[in-house]
């Protein structure tokens, strides 16, 4: 893929339009992309990667936060991108989700995203989610990848390069998607670990179930019942054992089934002898209580037929009264038209006086509401521009606060520079210092070695020995040996002062270096001062540089209280304009629903004078034709003389059913009584306090047979089900076992757990192959940026066999054969290294998406931190990237790039404006 051509409108921080031409950089070789930190350099490759996929490059920046906020409202947000692949044209243009200030009023309005992508045969396709699949079909590869193999972020592979081997796991999962190998090693784990547990789960029910065993203590076999809970026993002994247990518990339940039909057989034939003497003694009791009731009931009968006769007199009397309840009833819904009467008219006199006072208030208020509506309006009239009056104040604030925001930058750079200032003359003293210490004795050193020469000879004769070879003159006698002066220096007291010369030399250099380095950070502040300066005031003389600076923040402060108060006083037009509109309206309704409701009340106020006309005339004569005053007097009356009606039919109701009753409880008696005599026509004596005791013996006799029973039906049952539950429990453990045997095997193969072994997890393994070769590939980098000396290697031996390993990286050191950690190497070195690892990914992803083509790349930043030979051996691994015609951008603000590459996209900053983008071929 090769960008063509850019377009980018009101995208982070470019304001207004601009186009880069990439075509003007030509096919191949190396470009600088330049300006100023926070410019946006890296929002080129943004706009790009947004243009293709509708995200930007880096994880941070979601798409619709990509809006300039240095935007006009009318401008538009979006990026057309021309680009060119396998020799075919393609433009594809895209705006985000986003918001902006409405042209009219206040408020913002919702610009939703989308997307269009024209094809080489002029073939068009739309839609977010439709261009996004074609880019990726057309170019074979995701978002994820492209930002991996296009732009090559020194920082973030700096990272991948000092991590430990759990890190490079979590990176390589993401870049590579092995998490399906991970998932595996974790599902194999898991699937062991339960079936552990479901053997251990097992095992312990075959524990529950022994345990449970019934056998009596007295049984003999007992013994081998606790041999067993012991574990000693075997499964086949343990079921021989379970199946005597029930075999002779059987056998003791049938001979307690014989026993107990015999004990049922003899209470049967007692407890019908009681029942039926029992029966003969109730008869007889019975008998002798309904003859003497009889005899009273026969008396009674007589006395209530006397009391009946008496009450069915009044028969006549009640007729009577049914006749005056009917007569006053028929004239009670005359009564109720007149009760309807009254109602109907204190209702349309109290309807008459509320809507008199209705009215009155409906008057007040039309006055009232017609008044303020056209007050309301004159106001409205005034305020309308509020909107746009308090849009035009906030753009004068952000340009005050932005003007602020530069000042305290440029006073913040003054203090940097005075505290930087004070610091370079402490360093220049300190070496100054050192200097003189160094010289000092470097001059006393000097003067001990000449002295130390001068006396040479004296220093030989100090070490002659008689009869031994002079090392001068070779002779062995020595008649008359030079004398040492008493001032001239030992060997020994020379080298001390030599070395304490070579200490002095060291500190001295060191002073002198952090002074040198504290100069040239005095100098770029400055630097960067004199620039901030004369963008603010329009001079790069500084010398009343913070009289100004107070001067103007002074005039920045009375600004912004000034438009603080314009703006507070256009919020509050702003608001009582929206209240206003909201108001009126609302109030003009309101005006015509009190007009309508007031002549509805004048309606209604003639309806109700008639009504009450008419109703006074209906209550006059029904007055004057009714025997009762109301309808309630009437209805007393009635209530009166049905209670009287009902007590006389109720004392004749009761003396019938009362009579009824006594003659029906003497045929009852006489019914009994009769029962009672066939009953005991075949009476025969019974002892039946005997029969009891009897009775009582075999009752608990077959309690105590059940209970056994009850017992070893028990035992039987449980030992029967333990015996069955054994036999499936100890079959399971067996299957449980084999296939726990194999997952295991599976699992610490694949979890790297094999004991003696190097702990190596199967994602792991597949990672080292991917890793392998992107060391491979970054080697053929990383030899040239370090001219022969280095190059990476994966560490092949763990530190020990417990922990995992396989992802750690080394570095050989060709010049001294060393194998060291890349975590040894310097800041310019480490550059190199990760620079070359970046490269090597993004061959290597290249390659697994199936051999893409990319013709551009971007390399962002890093290059400071290299020395001169560094750089240039840099610049000949990147050189090298753009043979085969690719271009090869690099994103940096590193002085020594702008002398080395000719063609330039210099992006600069301005603080009110936003940025501005210029392309330089020279």
């Amino acid at each position: 893929m090769r960008p063509l051509k850019l377009v980018i409108s009101a995208f982070g921080p470019y304001a207004g339009k601009k186009e880069l031409d990439f075509e003007k950089l030509g096919r191949n070789g190396l470009y600088l992309i330049t300006g100023d930190t926070g410019a946006g350099k890296t929002t080129i490759f943004d706009a790009i990667t947004f243009a293709l996929y509708g995200e930007a490059s880096g994880d941070s920046r979601d798409s619709s936060m990509l809006r300039s906020k240095y935007a006009d409202p009318s401008s538009p947000t979006e990026v057309e991108l021309t680009f060119e692949y396998l020799g075919k044209k393609y433009v594809v243009k895209r705006n985000p989700l986003y918001y902006c200030s409405k042209k009219r009023g206040s408020g913002l309005t919702k610009k939703v995203s989308d997307a269009q992508l024209i094809f080489p045969d002029g073939r068009i396709v739309t839609k977010y989610k439709n261009v996004t699949e074609a880019i990726i079909e057309i170019m074979g590869i995701d978002r994820n990848q492209f930002s991996q193999i296009a732009m090559i972020a020194q920082g973030d592979f700096q990272k991948l390069l000092f991590a430990s081997t759990d890190d490079r796991k979590r990176i390589f999962q993401k870049i590579f998607h092995t998490e399906k190998f991970s998932k595996l090693q974790q599902k194999l784990k898991s699937d062991f670990l339960d079936l552990e547990k479901q053997s251990e789960k097992i095992n312990d029910s075959i524990k529950q179930s022994i345990s449970g065993i019934k056998c009596d203590i007295e049984d003999p076999l007992s013994i081998e019942v606790d041999r067993l809970q012991e574990g000693i026993l075997t499964y086949e002994e343990i079921c021989v054992l379970l199946k005597k247990l029930i075999a002779k518990d059987t056998k003791n339940s049938e001979e307690l089934n014989s026993s107990a039909e015999k004990v049922d057989k003899e209470l049967t034939e007692i407890t019908k002898r009681i029942a039926k003497a029992q029966e003969q003694k109730k008869s007889e009791d019975s008998l002798n209580a309904a003859s003497d009731k009889l005899v009273k009931e026969q008396e009674k009968i007589i006395k209530l037929k006397t009391e009946l006769d008496e009450c069915e007199k009044k028969q006549p009397e009640i007729i009577k009264l049914g006749e005056t309840i009917s007569s006053i009833k028929a004239e009670l819904s005359e009564y109720s038209e007149l009760e309807k009467n009254k109602t109907n008219l204190k209702k349309s006199e109290l309807s008459l006086a509320e809507i008199l006072k209705k009215s009155d208030s409906l008057k007040k208020n039309i006055a009232e509401y017609k008044e303020k509506i056209e007050s309301y309006k004159t106001l409205l009239k005034e305020i309308s521009n509020a909107g746009e009056d308090k849009l035009i104040i906030d753009n004068q604030k952000q340009k005050i606060q932005l003007e602020e925001k530069n000042l305290l930058s440029l006073k913040g750079l003054l203090k940097e520079f005075d505290d930087t200032e004070k610091k370079l003359v402490l360093a220049q003293d300190e070496y100054k210092k050192r200097l003189s210490e160094y010289e000092n004795l470097k001059e006393d050193y000097d003067l001990k070695y000449k002295a130390y020469l001068d006396e040479q000879a004296g220093i030989i004769a100090e070490n002659l020995i008689e009869n031994q070879p002079c090392p001068v003159c070779g002779s062995v006698l020595h008649p008359s040996p030079a004398k040492k002066s008493q001032n001239a220096p030992t060997k020994q007291e020379l080298e001390i002062c030599k070395g304490k010369v070579e200490d002095a030399e060291k500190i001295a250099s060191s002073a002198a270096n952090k002074a040198n380095i504290l100069l040239a950070s005095t100098q770029e502040k400055k630097e960067n001062i004199l620039k901030s300066f004369e963008e603010m005031f329009g001079r790069r003389d500084i010398e009343n540089v913070k009289k100004l600076i107070q001067e103007k923040q002074t005039e920045i402060s009375d600004k912004l209280i000034e438009i603080s108060k314009k703006l507070s006083l256009a919020e509050k037009n702003l608001k009582e304009k929206s209240k206003l509109e909201k108001l009126i309206p609302k109030m003009e309704s309101e005006f015509e629903q009190f007009t309508n409701d007031l002549n509805k009340l004048e309606k209604k106020s003639i309806s109700d004078e008639k009504d009450i006309e008419s109703y006074k005339k209906n209550i006059d004569l029904y007055t004057g034709k009714l025997k009762f005053k109301t309808k309630s007097e009437a209805e007393d009356e009635i209530l009166k003389l049905e209670k009287q009606k009902k007590s006389f039919e109720d004392s004749i109701k009761q003396a019938v059913d009362k009579h009824t009753e006594c003659n029906s409880e003497i045929e009852k008696l006489k019914g009994i009584i009769e029962s009672h005599k066939e009953n005991l026509k075949d009476k025969t004596d019974v002892d039946i306090e005997a029969e009891e005791g009897r009775r009582s013996e075999l009752e608990t006799e077959k309690k105590s047979i059940e209970k056994k029973q009850r017992d070893i039906a028990v035992k039987i049952t449980t030992n029967s089900n333990i015996l069955k539950d054994i036999g499936l429990k100890y079959e399971e453990a067996s299957e449980v076992q084999s296939k726990w045997q194999f997952v295991k095997s599976l699992s610490d193969t694949a979890n790297g757990e094999i004991s003696g072994k190097e702990k190596i997890k199967l994602e792991t393994y597949i990672q080292m192959t991917y890793f392998d070769r992107i060391i491979a590939k970054a080697n053929t980098r990383f030899m040239v940026m370090s001219g022969g000396q280095f190059e990476l290697k994966r560490s092949e031996q763990p530190a020990d066999k417990r922990s995992e390993f396989g992802l750690d990286l080394d570095v050989i050191d060709h010049y001294n054969g060393s194998v060291r950690s890349v975590k040894t190497l310097s800041g310019g070195e480490s550059f190199k290294a990760s620079l070359s690892l970046a490269l090597g990914l993004s061959d290597e992803i290249q390659s697994s998406a199936g051999g893409i083509k990319l013709e551009t790349m971007f390399v962002d930043e890093g290059f400071g931190s290299l020395d001169e030979q560094s750089l240039q051996q840099a610049m000949k691994a990147l050189t090298d990237l753009t043979e085969g015609d690719r271009l090869v951008g690099i994103i940096s603000h590193v002085s020594e790039l702008k002398e080395r590459i000719d063609k330039q996209i210099v992006v600069t900053k301005d603080g009110l404006n936003g940025s501005d983008i210029m392309l330089k071929t020279i």
